[in-house]
């Protein structure tokens, strides 16, 4: 029920004028809300009294982390309801677990080469083959041509017009190094992180960098060979660096991704600084008071509000203004994808394979891929057994949302059945269901106008910030630094105009 207010009652508009303090309100508790936490949690210990700010965090659900939840199943298995891991090389990630006390001794690392990191693709005839140029080749999926496509990369220059600002990663990709790669490589990679899309996601969302190197250096593949050449000559000179003292790869803990939510609020529940974290608290209405303060559910009053849940998880949000309902419903046609996870857990057999996992490629009706969690973290499942993280759904077959747990389990099993990697009965097997309804918003063509309804919203309510992955990226990592982007543009708003 979307509660109704015209304006703030008799008791909000005295408590306001009587709170000198600012207030900051944060909405939602998942990782950007957290790492807002955190940031306004330094921001107290560094500055003078006066400019120090209290802080309020609404969560609608009962635990704080968003999609990054762990569980351990009877059997010992961990099981991870959204990311299995961060890359290291994602320099924010790092950051923030040594901002909250977390040491290089405290993760764990998915291995880089050999038989565990083996990445595989689902061929048409239901087979898995090494997902590598010569192996592609000797398989017969790519004809010589496609891998002669692949290495004269190296020798392109830089392009002589600008490419078209819309193309998509799937263009860029087949116009670099040909359509077979851009399907066999990048529909199967963008299928793993936003569930399908290749066609539609514009590389200047997504991948921005992969332009700017094409306008700058020509060729992809010689300035990853320069790089790497650069990285390996300056570890040797400066092995004190951040990313030099944590661990390469895919990075997690060895309690699970959970680990890090739990220890950023713990951070900031013993800091002293922390207001509140109010959990199944869902924001009905957010409004703006004559006074110009942000008043939420009608009943406090704010002088700040960082907005981090996707818009479309609140469709009946009350703004008690005409233009700011019409550009969140506005909001609200953001094309998604919903995501399914299916953990398959039981005691390992001759089928069971080794690797990092499985693509799923264009004529899927409804797999995405598979992670052999078994092989990335050993350290999550028991030597005995084997962990299948099977992800469904996507754009493969959005209907799969909806099915219920028995229908997905035996899709599961049908598929891995199928692949080889499964010989044993349901009732041998531990299984999990995790459903995340609308978890991907997709950066298409509309990206660019959805972006600006948010800066239209902030116009009308001065104060009002927005982050989280709805805005740029789907990684952990792009979620804090969507945190980081808003409590930057705070900080330069506070600042006198010269």
């Amino acid at each position: 029920m979307v509660a109704e207010h015209n304006s703030p009652s008799d008791t909000v508009v005295a408590q306001t004028q009587h709170n000198t303090t600012r207030r900051v309100a944060i909405v939602g508790a998942g990782c950007t809300g957290l790492r807002l936490g955190l940031l306004f949690k330094k921001w107290n210990e560094n500055t003078l009294p006066e400019n120090k700010v209290e802080v309020v965090v609404y969560e609608a659900r009962s635990l704080p982390g968003g999609f990054l939840r762990s569980n351990k199943s009877p059997t010992g298995v961990l099981v991870e309801s959204g990311a299995q891991g961060v890359l290291s090389t994602r320099t924010m990630f790092l950051q923030a677990l040594e901002e909250v006390g977390l040491t290089p001794a405290d993760v764990i690392a998915a291995p880089r080469s050999g038989t565990q990191a083996g990445r595989y693709l689902i061929k048409p005839s239901g087979t898995l083959t090494r997902l590598s140029p010569l192996t592609l080749l000797r398989s017969g999926l790519s004809a010589p041509g496609d891998l002669f496509r692949l290495l004269i990369e190296i020798f392109k220059g830089r392009p002589i017009r600008p490419p078209h600002p819309d193309e998509s990663l799937y263009q860029f990709f087949s116009r670099r190094f040909g359509r077979f790669w851009a399907e066999n490589f990048v529909l199967p990679f963008a299928t793993g992180i936003w569930g399908g899309a290749a066609e539609k996601l514009l590389l200047r969302h997504t991948f921005p960098q992969l332009q700017e190197l094409e306008l700058k250096h020509g060729s992809l593949v010689r300035f990853a060979l320069i790089a790497a050449l650069k990285r390996i000559f300056a570890t040797r000179k400066n092995k004190s660096s951040l990313s030099q003292r944590w661990p390469k790869g895919l990075l997690s803990f060895p309690n699970g991704m959970q680990t890090f939510i739990e220890k950023m609020r713990d951070t900031l529940e013993n800091s002293g600084q922390w207001q509140s974290l109010r959990m199944n608290q869902p924001i009905h209405s957010l409004q703006l008071t004559p006074e110009r303060k942000h008043l939420i559910n009608g009943t406090e009053c704010f002088d700040f509000v960082f907005w981090t849940s996707a818009p479309w998880n609140s469709p009946e949000l009350d703004f008690a203004h005409p233009e700011m309902r019409k550009e969140w419903d506005f909001l609200q046609n953001t094309p998604t994808h919903s995501l399914v996870v299916v953990n398959i857990s039981g005691a390992r057999s001759q089928l069971t394979r080794d690797g990092f996992g499985a693509l799923a490629p264009r004529a899927s009706d409804g797999l995405l891929g598979i992670l052999f969690v078994h092989s990335i973290y050993p350290q999550h499942v028991p030597a005995d057994r084997f962990s299948y993280r099977v992800l469904l759904a996507g754009d493969r077959n959005p209907d799969m949302i909806s099915w219920s747990d028995t229908e997905l389990t035996k899709y599961t099993f049908k598929q891995l059945n199928h692949l080889s990697l499964l010989d044993l009965p349901p009732e041998q097997c531990s299984v999990e269901v995790v459903r995340w309804n609308r978890a991907i918003g997709i950066a298409d063509l509309g990206h660019d106008e959805r972006m600006a309804a948010l800066w239209r919203l902030q116009a009308h309510m001065p104060g009002l910030y927005f982050a989280g992955i709805y805005k740029k990226g789907v990684g952990v990592a792009d979620a804090l630094q969507s945190a980081q982007d808003a409590f930057d543009d705070w900080v330069s708003a506070l600042r006198p105009s010269p």
